[in-house]
């Protein structure tokens, strides 16, 4: 069984999630970020209307739980998703064009204001808190 690991001492680990229904036209994104000993240091939930589209709905998690970090000055940050391809096209330095490139691009951006910022794909079994704020917010 996988659970979630914690960030090295002196940073934070913000884990994102996204919940996309068709049939109820609702898309949703979370975040958590917690310190090294596990302590929950904030957290945010969004419903999203007129987004069809789970890559999107991902990437704007991302981009939400950094604008939350940053607003909260925090400065070491680690961002985990369980969306493989939003997580590589942040880290890629060439240009992509998938449907979710303009976040993308906000999210380098808004990532370059931190002390240091890091991105990682983990499994769902990482992330099972803030999926389970998804599904219940669907």
């Amino acid at each position: 069984m996988v659970k979630w690991l914690p960030p090295p001492q002196g940073w934070l680990k913000i884990n994102v999630d996204a919940g996309l229904s068709i049939a109820k036209k609702r898309a949703v994104s979370d975040f958590i970020i917690r310190n090294d000993k596990g302590f929950i240091m904030g957290s945010g939930f969004q419903g999203h209307i007129l987004v069809h589209s789970v890559v999107i709905t991902e990437a704007l998690a991302v981009l939400h739980g950094l604008q939350f970090a940053l607003d909260l000055s925090f400065s070491n940050v680690i961002l985990g998703s369980d969306s493989r391809l939003v997580v590589n096209n942040i880290q890629k330095s060439s240009k992509h064009y998938s449907e979710s490139r303009p976040f993308t691009w906000d999210t380098k951006n808004l990532a370059r204001k931190f002390q240091c910022c890091r991105f990682q794909f983990i499994v769902r079994e990482e992330n099972e808190a803030v999926h389970v704020m998804a599904v219940k917010g669907m």
